[in-house]
């Protein structure tokens, strides 16, 4: 997935794209002739498709698997959470002493509001 900080690059990823793609216009209308990958309609166990970049239609995880990628996620989001509370109170000392502007602190440019 890719993100787009500007429109402008957005309109730019799309003009690059769509001059990849052939077009055919006949009287009745235009048509995109584009190339896909076939992909076998099996499934695809996850491991193997992450690290062996097996494709298809299907991927199959097992219960074991899906909780420890909920754990994992869990964790992390836990981390995630202790770790901007750090930010902002860092961020909110070196304001309070006065050697960061509130405008010019890590904070401010993310959109994270101080307490």
């Amino acid at each position: 997935m890719r993100c787009f900080k500007t429109v402008e690059a957005f309109q730019q990823y799309l003009e690059k794209a769509s001059s990849k793609t052939k077009v055919k216009i006949d009287k009745g209308g235009i048509r995109w002739i584009e190339r896909y990958e076939a992909v076998d309609n099996i499934p695809v166990d996850f491991f193997d498709n992450v690290y062996l970049n097996k494709k298809g239609d299907i991927v199959v995880l097992s219960k074991s698997t899906a909780q420890d990628i909920k754990e994992r996620i869990s964790f992390l989001e836990e981390n995630l959470y202790k770790y901007r509370r750090l930010v902002k109170a860092l961020a909110a000392t070196c304001i309070a002493e006065g050697k960061v502007k509130p405008e010019e602190s890590i904070t401010y440019n993310l959109g994270i509001e101080l307490p």
